[in-house]
């Protein structure tokens, strides 16, 4: 049976994949491993709990930053001048810093605020939104911070000083992040911040104007990141009808819901990526084995399928080994991309796939990023850690 499906899957993989033509820039060992890696204009930036590295779009190390202690948080964004800002926890939140890294490694500001984390940021990177002060409470599962501030800052303008756009404040709840839209309003995702089985995993996401005033809000059980279209933002959340995992459509401007699509299997391991007027997910696994390893694309007007791909493969017991993942969104001109942990795919408009990286070229652990014109990865090639340029079909 197991000889079986194994020359199953290698007579589809050898039918619907074509190897790609990867031409490598350039190459370059780099002294972090990193669990995070950034890609702005004119940097990569690689970060793990101790430290950050940045480096040139040519491969040269411009700067590093090393934390005193193991507590850089894993969820960085960049500024509209390619600005990398992360927070470091220090005591229990009590001495957090807040820390703004420019593209050539210099550190911009490092400023010292109660209990700050970072939530976000918005489309033009023009806006950063940040958590400060409140206290720890409880809720069902732990400790969280409650009672903090959302603080909208002009990126500019807390450089020079500390330049406050507005502040937004609810009691007993505890802030997970924040999205600024094209539109200049902002997506605030709260939950409840005291000890409430009743209330577990029930989000909530507000929609705030200009001023940062409340206009509506929505109340998700289970809601995920969110991701962004051009005036819908969708989420994976949980139906409280059926109890599986369902994709929801909803105006920016309003937050009036446009469309729900239940997930066959119900999972929600996975994470919806928007490329051109279309949602695209996997079902990595559970549920009904024929919906394993299919990949689905909605058009993300509708909700409705447009196509699926790799109907009924089970990539669990393939050679990649492992379920398949769908990475954060990464569009390359009319290409959409996603990775397995061995195997890294390219699915083009027209609906050819190409592998553009096997398991023998790249390990567990890879992370792969791109800026619109070229790839860059990292990965570990006979024992070194490497940060890696690729040009596609020599050409982009």
């Amino acid at each position: 049976m197991k000889k079986g499906f194994f020359a199953l899957f290698f007579l589809f993989v050898s039918t619907c994949f074509v190897l790609s033509n990867v031409k490598t820039v350039w190459q370059a060992e780099v002294n972090i491993n990193p669990k995070v890696m950034v890609v702005s204009q004119n940097a990569i930036y690689l970060l793990n709990e101790k430290g950050v590295e940045a480096y040139s779009k040519d491969g040269k190390l411009s700067g590093m930053f090393k934390s005193k202690s193991e507590g850089i948080n894993l969820n960085p964004v960049l500024d509209n001048n390619g600005n990398l800002w992360f927070s470091i926890t220090k005591n229990l939140g009590l001495k957090n810093t807040l820390v703004v890294l420019s593209e050539k490694g210099k550190v911009l500001k490092n400023s010292v605020i109660k209990n700050v984390k970072l939530l976000g940021n918005s489309l033009d990177g023009k806006t950063i939104y940040i958590a400060k002060g409140g206290k720890w409470g409880s809720i069902y599962g732990g400790n969280v911070l409650i009672n903090q501030r959302v603080v909208a800052l002009n990126a500019e303008g807390f450089l020079n000083k500390r330049e406050t756009l507005w502040e937004f404040y609810r009691e007993n709840v505890s802030l997970y992040w924040a999205y600024g839209l094209k539109n200049g309003k902002t997506l605030l995702n709260i939950e409840p911040g005291k000890l409430n089985p009743m209330k577990q995993n029930q989000s909530e996401v507000f929609l705030l104007n200009k001023k940062g005033n409340y206009i509506k809000s929505i109340k998700l059980k289970d809601a995920k990141k969110p991701v962004l279209g051009d005036s819908l933002v969708f989420f994976i959340n949980l139906d409280p009808k059926t109890y599986g995992y369902r994709i929801s459509a909803f105006d920016t401007d309003t937050l009036e819901k446009k469309w729900d699509y239940n997930i066959p299997s119900g999972t929600a391991k996975t994470h919806p990526t928007y490329v051109n007027g279309k949602i695209y997910f996997t079902i990595p696994y559970g549920g009904n084995y024929q919906f394993r390893g299919t990949i689905y694309v909605l058009s993300a007007k509708t909700g409705k399928v447009l196509k699926t791909l790799y109907k009924g493969i089970d990539l669990r017991n393939s050679d990649v080994r492992e379920e398949l993942f769908m990475t954060d969104g990464l569009a390359y001109k009319n290409k959409f991309f996603f990775q397995t942990f061995h195997l890294i795919f390219c699915t083009y408009e027209n609906g050819q796939t190409n592998i553009l990286f096997s398991k023998d070229r790249l390990g567990r652990g890879a992370i792969i990023k791109t800026d619109g014109e070229y790839l860059y990865l990292f990965h570990i090639i006979n024992g070194k850690k490497v940060l890696e340029k690729v040009e596609m079909n020599g050409k982009n």
